[in-house]
């Protein structure tokens, strides 16, 4: 038999994944300015079995009242947590859902993005897997600065997308999909970390340590606002060094023979790389390293909006 969902059409086998909730997890803090667009852009989404559960911290603007406006519609849990890290942690045990998603609260999403990456879980059928996709770069007003094409490494060996996963962050933390049994099983984000690397770590331990894997969805399914006051931005250079931190911590968790087998292949990789790579990545370290924070700021636009550096 066959039902008919939003705009598609599913066998029965396919039917069974829209009992499969979807915790959407939003921390805020002081997010009065676009924070109506993202909820809209939340509540209205295609896939209708979700819950979506916004950690308000103490603000000092007007995030509380516009969150009362929408108070029939989603889960408000106010927590003095302090960061964002614990505001998601805290978010993540208060879930009811089977797949947690994270969303910015100036990140806007497509209307059928729950939808699509449920669908890609289902026809997978693993769970073990962190579900991403292609992405717009907006700025404050909106205005699209780069559609961001995620390099798709789908039809790799397990053991060569780790290799590039310990060489450098791929995938993005916004409308990520997580079976929230990975969390049940091998913790949730690191609160002792500089939230500025927390995704890449939680990246690192499920695929590395715990045998997950990342999966692209090859479609733009969301749009990721670039504020110049972002806390990235603002420490592009200790961003650089506590995600360079993060490999040997990982890999001295693993047994000899493994870390010895991804050190090797990791060396053959960076050597292999293209030489015009390694002198972009070169120039990039060093203009963050020596330049002034303002510089910083506009190279670090460059690299994220055309990867150029």
């Amino acid at each position: 038999k066959k039902y008919s969902i939003s705009t598609k059409t599913f066998f029965i086998s396919d039917y069974l994944i829209y009992f499969m909730k979807v915790s959407i997890v939003i921390p805020v803090y002081n997010s009065e300015k676009y924070l109506v667009k993202c909820l809209e852009s939340v509540i209205n989404q295609t896939y209708e079995n979700k819950e979506i559960l916004v950690v308000y911290d103490d603000s000092q603007d007007k995030t509380y009242e516009i969150l009362n406006e929408y108070r029939d519609k989603i889960t408000i849990i106010e927590k003095n947590s302090g960061s964002e890290t614990k505001a998601i942690n805290d978010g993540i045990d208060a879930m009811t859902g089977d797949w947690f998603m994270y969303v910015g609260s100036d990140d806007i999403l497509f209307p059928n993005a729950v939808e699509e990456l449920i669908c890609e879980s289902n026809r997978i059928n693993n769970l073990n897997l962190i579900l991403y996709s292609n992405y717009d770069v907006i700025d404050s007003s909106g205005k699209i600065l780069r559609k961001f094409i995620e390099p798709n490494y789908n039809h790799l060996k397990k053991n060569d997308l780790d290799v590039i996963l310990l060489d450098h962050y791929f995938g993005n933390f916004s409308c990520s999909l997580i079976n929230k049994s990975l969390f049940d099983k091998f913790g949730k984000f690191d609160e002792s970390i500089s939230a500025l690397v927390i995704d890449y770590d939680l990246w690192l331990r499920f695929v590395i340590l715990h045998e997950c894997r990342l999966h692209l969805f090859p479609k733009t399914l969301f749009q990721y606002r670039q504020q110049n006051n972002s806390v990235t931005q603002t420490n592009v250079d200790q961003c650089i060094k506590e995600a360079e931190n993060l490999i040997p911590k990982i890999l001295s968790k693993l047994s000899f023979e493994r870390r010895s087998d991804y050190e090797q292949k990791l060396k053959k990789y960076k050597r292999n790389k293209p030489l015009k790579y390694k002198i972009k990545l070169a120039i990039r370290n060093i203009l963050f390293i020596f330049l002034p924070p303002s510089s910083r700021k506009f190279f670090y636009n460059a690299y994220l909006s055309r990867k150029s550096f």
